[in-house]
């Protein structure tokens, strides 16, 4: 590491930066995150020409932003202004025929978008992986079979996390399989090899897992209490007692801060953030005291929470999470869709300790030590575009999903929120 901040590659060599990490203080990660959305201006600036017209448009001159803090001057960028309205080879660095890989977002929102892959940003996603499953359950120390629900086709999150099962297989005793979606051969996978390993990952969607788990569970011959399963969950929200609920199924306390984990990724804005020991004992303390959750989130429902990666810039203005992300198609203050807000961790840790909470002696106490680092949080509330208006209440899925996680309603998988009006 350098005395300039950190990037992607100082996560590649993880005892060392886990020996650093702590040690940083929260101004420095604050500037330093802002120095790097600057630096996606500058590659905007200097490659991306349409970008400019962009400026000119929202009545910017681009040589009026000449420093970090001019940041904030900068227009909010959004699919209808700039993604739709300029074609597709004016937004990319060199054309069309310099894209290697591309993936392609769901399209929850309309119609599917492509979003051109630089191999750096494969490799990127690869060290934070190694990182945080280092971090969470020591693949450096334990044999660990790694176990993949995610979709592959053209979908981001199932080929970063097979980029990143490939990358963590080649430096650890960490065998990776690919089954996607499918019941029965994660079931033969996990029948066949699990005696084998000290440890089971399984990355998954959150209404995915709960779906496998009821499936392993109707097999007699597999216990999945003792098969030491974590779980790495992304693409939805969840709320916590659904956390617990599976905690429980794997064998777990409802309380244990690390056995099902979360990573806020998109296929345009690359990682925006993780889960930490640390956010999953907030939402834990804020499921159990209302008074807390609306101090830290001005809301009595818990959030979705993470801390941000240091190597991005995340903001949020008027409620909705802004990315800055230097990818092929750099987006600078792109509004991501998502709604929620990001909060100071010294803000946060006030906020704690107001409330009467000392969550570092906590952590402490549950063994997790200099473990703590003073990155800024994200929150989620839901998406702009996945909730349904009933009587002039914005409804999201989260709000009901706690209803499905009791002995009346256990059979019930999966459920469709929609509202249709009669003539």
């Amino acid at each position: 590491m350098t005395d300039d901040f950190i990037s992607y590659r100082d996560f590649e060599d993880v005892d060392r930066i886990l020996s650093i990490l702590p040690d940083r203080s929260e101004e420095y990660w604050l500037r330093g995150s802002l120095e790097n959305g600057y630096k996606v201006f500058e590659l905007l600036r200097d490659k991306i020409p349409v970008y400019k017209k962009y400026l000119l448009k929202h009545n910017i001159d681009i040589r009026s932003i000449k420093s970090p803090d001019d940041f904030h001057k900068l227009p909010i960028m959004v699919k209808e202004d700039y993604l739709k309205h300029f074609k597709f080879e004016e937004l990319l660095i060199g054309g069309p025929d310099d894209i290697k890989s591309f993936y392609m977002s769901s399209g929850s929102s309309g119609e599917p978008s492509v979003w051109p892959r630089l191999e750096i940003s494969n490799i990127a996603y690869s060290y934070f992986v190694n990182f945080y499953y280092t971090f969470y359950w020591k693949i450096d120390k334990r044999k660990t079979l790694y176990i993949s629900a995610l979709d592959l086709g053209v979908w981001a999150s199932g080929n970063l996390q097979f980029h990143a099962a490939s990358y963590c297989a080649h430096r650890h005793s960490f065998t990776f399989a690919n089954p996607g979606a499918d019941y029965p051969y994660i079931y033969q996978t996990l029948k066949k090899l699990s005696e084998y390993y000290d440890q089971i990952i399984i990355a998954s969607y959150p209404s995915f897992a709960r779906r496998l788990l009821d499936y392993l569970e109707s097999k007699k011959d597999i216990n999945i209490k003792k098969l030491n399963i974590h779980f790495m969950l992304g693409g939805e929200p969840h709320t916590v007692e659904w956390r617990q609920y599976i905690l429980q199924k794997i064998g777990l306390p409802k309380e244990d801060l690390t056995g099902v984990m979360d990573y806020y990724g998109t296929s345009d804005s690359g990682g925006p953030g993780s889960s930490t020991p640390l956010t999953t004992l907030i939402q834990n303390l804020c499921l159990n005291d209302n008074n807390l959750c609306f101090e830290l989130f001005n809301q009595r429902t818990v959030p979705s929470l993470f801390q941000q990666n240091p190597t991005l810039y995340v903001e949020s203005v008027n409620g909705n999470i802004l990315v800055s992300y230097p990818g092929q198609l750099p987006l600078c203050r792109y509004d991501s869709g998502d709604t929620g807000g990001v909060l100071k961790y010294s803000e946060v840790i006030d906020k704690l300790s107001k409330c009467g909470y000392d969550v570092l002696s906590i952590l402490k106490k549950r063994g997790f030590y200099n473990s703590v680092w003073k990155w800024s949080f994200v929150y989620l509330t839901g998406r702009s575009d996945l909730s349904i208006n009933i009587g002039g209440a914005i409804v999201y899925p989260r709000d009901i999903e706690g209803l499905f996680f009791s002995a009346l309603t256990r059979n019930i998988n999966s459920f469709k929120l929609s509202v249709e009006n009669d003539e």
